[in-house]
């Protein structure tokens, strides 16, 4: 039976960099259709070397797998989650994880 995977890669792009930070990177989470969360992996590695070679840039071998539990995806599944123990408070993790300020975002 097939279920659907999300899966999350890591990207480095050597020549994209603004301001004053010398390296960007990027965080892609890809839905698959699967039989199995190993085959989700493997379909999004071989989908992140494709995007590195289109986009220049460097797939850094991260692939990171959420099994949804979704019958059919739909606004507001939830495709993706990633539990993580730190001794940082909620203020302090944001700012060293998420909020950095140099995310290209809108806000």
């Amino acid at each position: 039976m097939e279920n659907w995977y999300s899966v999350r890669c890591i990207f480095y792009f050597p020549e994209r960099s603004k301001g004053s930070e010398q390296f960007l990177y990027e965080e892609r989470i890809l839905l698959w259709k699967t039989e199995s969360i190993d085959e989700a992996i493997k379909l999004a590695e071989q989908e992140a070397e494709n995007y590195s070679k289109e986009n220049e840039c460097r797939y850094l071998g991260l692939a990171q797998a959420y099994q949804t539990y979704l019958d059919e995806p739909k606004s507001g599944s939830e495709v993706f989650a990633l539990m993580r123990d730190s001794n940082f408070e909620y203020e302090e993790y944001l700012d060293n994880y998420f909020d950095t300020g140099d995310e290209r975002q809108k806000v």
